[in-house]
């Protein structure tokens, strides 16, 4: 679940599946008023094994209504821009090694 356009979301898609995700299901949320988004979980229903969501402050209450998915489900949004667009990692000082590998 993300506000992302469609640039990241492809991108999105390309790197999950390079890092062998059998597919990738997109849910779009609003990008600025998340914490009020009604969202319908039911075409995922035994179709997904894990959640990813980007919603902000909004998450909280994404993650209460993902719930009948049954799956585990988390907040990642940071993590999701930063598979979306790895030179997003320079943004925050955890994102990278200091010695690169």
């Amino acid at each position: 679940m993300s506000s992302f356009n469609e640039t990241k979301r492809q991108a999105t898609e390309k790197e999950l599946k390079r890092r062998d995700a059998a597919g990738v299901y997109f849910c779009p949320i609003s990008a600025t008023h998340s914490m009020m988004d009604k969202i319908d979980v039911t075409p995922f229903i035994n179709k997904v094994d894990i959640v990813l969501i980007a919603g902000g402050i909004g998450s909280a209450n994404l993650l209460v209504q993902c719930e009948p998915l049954n799956v585990l489900c988390i907040d990642s949004g940071f993590c999701l821009e930063c598979i979306a667009d790895p030179f997003q990692k320079r943004e925050r000082i955890f994102c990278e090694p200091d010695v690169p590998f």
